[in-house]
């Protein structure tokens, strides 16, 4: 993607037009803790989709947001929680939820990842 001319990551998506109750994709923002500003999650909904957006230090044990969602939402990111993923809990419509990257103090784009870690981050990763 290329936006005014300068090439633009694309966004990291933890559901990408799921039409079925499941459990999205975990997104690592720990890169992007250094941004000038929070990551976005961006949820869309199409039709009528009840979901969650869950938060985790540790990628294995997710934190709900207290209230269950209904309507398309941009949310910012908590810095100090690394790991985000979004549930379609239930509905008869499509839901994507995506992160995209964002600059840094040095203005430069940092982008968020899918979770990659091999090791028990709870071990001294």
């Amino acid at each position: 993607m290329t936006i005014a001319g300068t090439p633009y990551p694309s966004p990291v998506y933890s559901l990408n037009n799921a039409t079925t109750s499941q459990t999205g994709a975990v997104i690592d923002i720990g890169s992007c803790t250094l941004a000038a500003v929070p990551p976005v999650l961006i949820c869309t909904v199409v039709g009528s989709v009840t979901y969650v957006i869950e938060g985790s230090h540790d990628a294995t044990n997710f934190s709900p947001s207290p209230t269950s969602l209904t309507a398309s939402a941009m949310k910012d990111l908590i810095i100090g929680i690394r790991f985000w993923r979004v549930t379609y809990s239930s509905g008869t419509g499509t839901l994507t939820a995506s992160v995209g990257a964002v600059p840094n103090q040095d203005g430069r784009l940092v982008v968020p990842n899918l979770k990659q870690l091999t090791n028990n981050p709870g071990a001294g990763a």
